[in-house]
């Protein structure tokens, strides 16, 4: 589990410097989603979201927040 754990940390990192690309928040979010991390899957499910995440991922990442809530 460490090692997810450390990917999880990669991306977000990228997310970070790459704010306006939401797939780089869509990932993360989906990847602490399976982890039970409601709280960050949440955030980033949303910012991604926010930023027009393409429409193939916006569904599953709407399904998702709506399990969240």
């Amino acid at each position: 589990m460490p090692l997810v754990k450390t990917t999880i940390q990669s991306l977000a990192e990228s997310a970070r410097q790459k704010t306006r690309d939401a797939e780089l928040h869509y990932y993360p979010g989906m990847a602490n989603y399976q982890l039970k991390q409601r709280t960050e899957s949440r955030e980033a499910l949303q910012h991604a979201l926010d930023l027009n995440l393409p429409m193939t991922l916006a569904g599953e990442a709407n399904r998702v927040l709506k399990e969240l809530r």
